[in-house]
């Protein structure tokens, strides 16, 4: 995963990844391979997170709209 692909094609900040069994990795390193069911946890805008969404679960993602502005 590292700082490259999400991070560079979306604009994001990969926060953390929770997997199927409930961990948080938190900062997950290049190593972290992304699984079936596994939550990510990101910082971005709106649209930016949005366009990863869609992406990442054409069908529907939970999607969390908290933002530093609280609106």
């Amino acid at each position: 995963m590292k700082n490259s692909a999400i991070n560079t094609a979306f604009n994001v900040i990969v926060i953390a990844v929770q997997g199927k069994n409930g961990k948080v990795v938190f900062n997950p390193g290049g190593e972290r391979t992304l699984e079936s069911g596994d939550v990510l946890i990101v910082m971005g805008t709106h649209d930016d997170v949005r366009k990863l969404e869609k992406t990442g679960n054409p069908s529907g993602v939970v999607h969390n709209p908290h933002n530093a502005h609280g609106t």
